[in-house]
């Protein structure tokens, strides 16, 4: 008798123990989304001469739930002008990094800006994390 309570006792501990582990792992409140985007790029000037300071500000989003830190590059055509830290963005918080681009050194070209946000661990959509935007001339 007194090993039929025991195995009693045991499987509905088994049970409760499945059951939790369920509802932690499934519960609405405890899903943590990573997601974060590009959503604009402002430049300016869009005419440069060689020797100018041109001012390029990559907007961005964090549309996940949890604050992010990531890094932000910026691209002229495809080479990588500059990479700056975003520290602490907090969930649905827009912020801006502000890129300074002196063209002392510059060859005169047309130069198609892009900027890109790094991939999170875990995010899915990845498709917002790069924007390019007109030609620089």
């Amino acid at each position: 008798m007194m090993r039929r309570r025991t195995l009693v006792v045991v499987l509905s501990l088994a049970i409760l123990l499945v059951a939790a582990v369920y509802l932690l792992t499934n519960w609405p409140f405890s899903s943590v989304t990573h997601n974060v985007a590009i959503t604009g790029i402002t430049v300016s000037s869009n005419q440069v001469q060689r020797g100018d300071l041109v001012n390029v500000t990559a907007t961005l989003k964090n549309e996940g739930s949890v604050s992010e830190n990531f890094n932000v590059s910026l691209y002229l055509n495809s080479s990588l002008l500059e990479m700056r830290p975003v520290v602490d963005l907090g969930s649905n918080n827009d912020g801006d990094v502000v890129f300074n681009w002196n063209t002392t050194t510059t060859a005169p070209a047309n130069y198609v800006i892009s900027a890109e946000a790094t991939h999170l661990v875990g995010e899915s959509n990845v498709t917002d994390n790069v924007l390019t935007d007109g030609v620089v001339s």
